[in-house]
Parts: structure tokens; sequence; C-alpha cells
């Protein structure tokens, strides 16, 4: 509600600086600013993004985060609840039902999402082991893609977090991420996850312009150890900007 009221303050307040005066468009981009989702609003929070940089150096992680509405259980449940049919397994929807919630629902989508970030959040700023120490700043910024699924990127600063140029760094990245599928034995929960979830597999989308190599670089090549590839090096520019090049074994392509 507090937001509502400083919106339409913001909004009348703008409306009434504008009257009889010229420059009406950037009168309006600048008061719209508190509108999240404009580009007024982004402006100011990249200006924000570049302060934090200089104020905390570089990000230690970013990451990216999608949702996966057609499949999530929990986000089915939801639709099912604004549909008025909360008793009925969401594990039996078929996905044209599903996909129909989606279109019916677009906000019950937005919000859920935006709740498991909110959960996510908490759980890294509350447990250190979750990306290898104390998260002392973040900043996020939730975008849509074309067919309208959201996904957030996220950049978080780490408490004394080591170099990447150096041994410590490199045992760092190999502490908070991993590319190892884990045994039936060790952990058969997480293996299924990941092989539902985290294995690539090609579509149309990863062949653009008739080029023969997939834009997501897979197959990745085997590498016995982490490294760091220096900027404009050949490896640099090979891994299209990606300056780090995880261990992985055959199995991990």
């Amino acid at each position: 509600m507090f937001e509502y009221l400083r919106v339409q303050s913001t909004i009348s307040a703008c409306g009434r600086a504008i009257q009889g005066q010229e420059g009406v468009v950037e009168d309006l981009h600048l008061h719209l600013k508190n509108l999240r989702g404009s580009a007024s609003y982004w402006r100011t929070a990249h200006n924000e993004l570049i302060a934090f940089i200089r104020c905390l150096g570089p990000p230690t992680w970013f990451i990216t985060l999608s949702c996966n509405d057609l499949n999530w259980l929990h986000m089915r449940k939801a639709f099912l609840i604004a549909d008025g049919r909360p008793d009925e397994d969401p594990s039996q929807l078929n996905l044209d039902e599903v996909q129909r919630l989606i279109e019916s629902y677009p906000v019950v989508l937005s919000r859920h999402f935006s709740r498991c970030v909110d959960a996510f959040m908490k759980l890294i700023k509350r447990n250190d082991n979750v990306l290898g120490g104390k998260v002392i700043d973040f900043w996020t910024r939730i975008e849509f893609q074309n067919r309208g699924s959201p996904h957030v990127h996220l950049v978080v600063w780490i408490d004394k977090a080591p170099s990447f140029e150096t041994p410590e760094g490199l045992a760092y990245i190999d502490q908070v991420i991993s590319c190892r599928l884990p045994s039936e034995e060790e952990d058969p929960d997480l293996r299924a996850l990941v092989k539902r979830n985290q294995i690539h597999r090609h579509t149309h989308t990863c062949h653009k312009n008739n080029s023969e190599t997939c834009r997501f670089a897979f197959p990745r090549e085997r590498c016995e150890q982490t490294r760091i590839a220096p900027p404009s090096s050949d490896e640099f520019i090979r891994n299209g900007g990606r300056f780090c090049t995880l261990k992985r074994t055959t199995n991990e392509k």
C-alpha cells in the first residue's frame, strides 16, 4: 500500500510539474523512475549498481535463476488455487492445461516466482555455506523472456572472498561450483534433479544463423582443473568472454 501511494503521489506531482512547461517527455521520464520496469527506473538502478562496484569492488558471483513454470509442482498448485481448483493434484496436469493456466494467470506466475527469489535470498543470507561466505550486499534484476517466463540476474558480494587469480580463489570456485554428477549411491535425489534440469539438450535455438556450433558452447571440453583465462587471451576469446573454465570430466561435458 505504501508503494502504491508513493507512486500515485509521484505521478500526481509529475502532472503538476509539467503543466505549461516545455520538455514534457523528459520531465515525465525523470518522475517515472519510481515505476519498476520503466526505462527511467532501470537507468537509476544501473547507476546504483555502478556505485556498488565503486564502493565494494567487482561482485564475487553472478547468478541467473530461471522460472520453470511448466514443471514446478508448487507453481502448478498456485495456478490451481487461483483457478478455484485447490484440491486437484498438480502432478496430473498435462502441459496443455499448464500452458493455459500460465496464460490465464500471469500475475500469479510473477508473484510466485518473486517469492521463490525471496526464499533463495533468505537462504544465501542466512547460510554462509551456500556461496562460501557471508553475503555483504547484492543487486538483482528480474527480466521476462519472449514467451513471458521470468528469470532473475543476481550479483553478490561475499565478505573476504579470495581473488580468483590466486590458488585460494580457484579452490574457492571448486568449493562453491561443481559440474560433477552425483552417483546413484551418493545422492539419488540430487542426481535425478541434475539430470532433469542441468543437462544441456540441443534445440533449434542452439544453432542460429546456420551455425554448426552450439551458441552455448556445448559440449564443453574436458578439463583436469579449474582455471582462469587472462583477459584478451586466445582462450578468453574462444570462450566468448567467459574467463573461468570449470573442472569437468568426460561424463560432465
